[in-house]
């Protein structure tokens, strides 16, 4: 049974746009979309390509008005996943205006979930430009954007941790080389500044835990 304004999940990919995204499995990075009356987007929602966030290669991108780490909000006209499943997966800024080439020789500045929408394409496709073979498969883009983008914490007196399925995107972390593994160590002026450490086990019972080496000195990709 398909509810009112739910579209018929069995025939989804029927549609031409539809089936060469499930076909072809580019990565795509998609805009939620906004509204004066935002809505949950789910698989049901008749709004494609916004409704294939359930896909490993397609990336929903919503908007943060302010994408600091300490202080985070989300754009409140900006299309959110529906409570049932993380179909919007990470934001970035586009929450307010942002400048940009509207024509050959003309620059303006709007805000919007487009806008975030290439921040984020830019950033993946610099991961995967950085780091080709770590990303033959263009689902270990996506994980990696979102598990290297800053989380959205309860109690930061608003529901934002609801309306995404991970955080803000943190371009610095989410650009280092994949195959390591990387902590935060200190901010060097602006920028965060992260150092790799290798994670060893030990293969006596009696030493069954993990030991972490840090390597002595921050990449160059981290602290420029």
């Amino acid at each position: 049974m398909v509810s009112e304004g739910q579209l018929d999940l069995s025939r989804r990919f029927e549609r031409d746009l539809e089936h060469r995204i499930s076909q072809a499995q580019p990565m795509l990075v998609v805009s939620a979309g906004q509204s004066e009356a935002p809505i949950p987007l789910s698989p049901g929602v008749p709004m494609s390509p916004q409704n294939l966030g359930d896909q490993r290669n397609v990336l929903v991108v919503t908007a943060c008005e302010k994408c600091s780490r300490s202080s985070p909000r989300l754009w409140s006209k900006a299309n959110y996943s529906a409570p049932d499943g993380h179909y919007v997966h990470v934001a970035a800024p586009g929450g307010v205006p942002m400048l940009g080439w509207v024509s050959a020789q003309g620059v303006g500045a709007f805000n919007g979930t487009s806008q975030a929408a290439a921040f984020a394409a830019g950033v993946v496709a610099e991961m995967m430009g950085r780091w080709p073979d770590s990303y033959g498969s263009v689902e270990y883009a996506k994980k990696r954007i979102q598990t290297t983008s800053w989380p959205i914490y309860q109690g930061n007196g608003t529901s934002d941790y609801k309306r995404v399925a991970t955080g803000i995107i943190d371009p610095n972390l989410a650009l280092l080389d994949p195959s390591k593994t990387w902590i935060k160590t200190r901010r060097n002026g602006s920028q965060s500044c992260y150092v790799p450490f290798l994670v060893t086990w030990s293969a006596s019972a009696e030493a069954a835990e993990r030991r972490c080496r840090f390597l002595p000195r921050v990449s160059r990709a981290s602290c420029g």
